[in-house]
């Protein structure tokens, strides 16, 4: 069954991630992403990078990879990408 949340973004055309507190995530290229509405750091390590989520735990795997800026809900990696999956 679709939640109101869900259905109230859907009918108002208000992006999911505004409304539902779901994770954001732009990658551009290879060398960077960001990610925006997650709710913590678990693992942070040059080749890996572990955050909590709303959804579960997303996990970027890389090569010298580095947090280039951090607010509170947002947050922006350099480095090689090479891998993001998503678990619970």
């Amino acid at each position: 069954m679709e939640s109101i949340k869900k259905k109230f973004s859907r009918m108002l055309d208000i992006p999911q991630e505004s409304v539902l507190n779901v994770p954001y995530i732009t990658v551009t290229g290879r060398e960077q992403l960001s990610i925006e509405n997650f709710g913590g750091i678990l693992e942070y390590l040059p080749d890996n990078i572990k955050l909590k989520t709303s959804i579960g735990i997303i996990e970027i795997k890389g090569n010298k990879m580095n947090i280039k800026s951090m607010s509170d809900k947002s947050m922006t990696i350099n480095g090689t990408i090479l891998c993001v999956e998503f678990s619970e």
